[in-house]
């Protein structure tokens, strides 16, 4: 069965590789709008648990070249709800965003992220998190810098 998988797995990766499109650069870009989740996460700055609710709008990039080399980018933003799962503590709303990048070619890839929240209890969480990794695989740059304020 592990076979099967394998032998299909390198047929499909074939056939896309010597499709007419693998010759071309590709785009493709995919929006949203007025979309909304729920989850339960925590509170930035505070790490109570709650339910969060977020509304947003956003959009997601992509480009392919013929060797390989890919870029996508992405952004969104939009409002957010915070309940506290504890009902003594109150409720927070505010704004967001969110944007991403990720680059690879043959020599290296890299990736940045970053992720900004302001809330009414006036406090600001931001995070910024990058890599670079070169051609051998070794991670050359990473950080991930996040603040309350």
């Amino acid at each position: 069965m592990k076979r099967l998988v394998i032998s299909l797995a390198v047929l499909v990766l074939t056939l896309a590789l010597a499709s007419p499109t693998a010759a071309h650069a590709t785009s493709y870009t995919q929006t949203v709008h007025d979309a909304t989740d729920t989850f339960v996460g925590v509170i930035p700055c505070t790490g109570a648990p709650a339910t969060i609710t977020v509304t947003y709008n956003g959009v997601f990039h992509i480009n392919s070249l013929p060797g390989g080399e890919f870029w996508t980018t992405f952004t969104q933003t939009g409002t957010v709800s915070a309940v506290p799962l504890d009902p003594t503590q109150p409720t927070l709303t505010g704004r967001f965003t969110i944007w991403g990048n990720f680059n690879l070619n043959e020599r290296n890839q890299n990736s940045t992220f970053t992720f900004t929240v302001r809330l009414s209890d006036g406090s600001v969480f931001h995070d910024t998190a990058h890599f670079t990794m070169n051609a051998n695989g070794e991670i050359t740059t990473t950080f991930d810098k996040p603040s309350c304020h």
